[in-house]
């Protein structure tokens, strides 16, 4: 009984995320420096990002430079409300981004934009994954952002550009949070 609830909650929110990624596209149709699409990360994304984005990195944590076909297979595997999407324009992978639900929230957790210099979607990365998550929480009954642990140079982005405030640490950690 227990797996065929679980299995019902994973099919309500994967419709869900793939509502948002819709909305997303549609959305921000014409606003975006290219068209691109959205899927949920894969072994596609791992082959990408592999031949790619690793001759280009020069990123570190918490700055970028993480190892996401590593994230991908072990970030939240068990959590069914997990939002993990990547970014394309046609078949060049351009920005990845993880995070979950909460009771009131969709959080972030890491947002990377393509490191190579001629990326179609380059500065358009964190608008389209903000939209996506927005999207995700309306369509779950979410009425906040949160971006955990924001990187210290972003801060002005986040707070002046996007709207989000800087909170108190949740449990230790650090947020910026917009109610949407």
């Amino acid at each position: 009984m227990l797996g065929s609830g679980r299995r019902l909650a994973a099919l309500r929110y994967s419709e869900a995320l793939h509502d948002a990624f819709a909305r997303t596209i549609g959305s921000l149709r014409g606003v975006t420096p290219s068209e691109f699409h959205i899927s949920e990360l894969s072994q596609d994304t791992d082959v990408a990002w592999t031949s790619q984005w690793v001759p280009h990195n020069t990123r570190q944590p918490p700055e970028g430079g993480w190892h996401w076909p590593k994230i991908r297979r072990t970030y939240r595997a068990r959590t069914p409300s997990r939002f993990q999407i990547a970014i394309w324009h046609d078949d060049r992978l351009c920005g990845v981004s993880v995070g979950y639900l909460n009771n009131t929230a969709t959080v972030i957790d890491a947002v990377e934009g393509s490191p190579a210099p001629d990326c179609p979607l380059k500065g358009a990365i964190l608008l389209i994954v903000l939209q996506a998550a927005t999207f995700y929480a309306q369509g779950t009954g979410r009425a906040e952002l949160w971006l955990m642990e924001p990187a210290p140079g972003l801060l002005t982005l986040y707070t002046r550009d996007y709207g989000f405030s800087l909170e108190t640490p949740h449990r230790g950690r650090p947020c910026c949070c917009r109610r949407i």
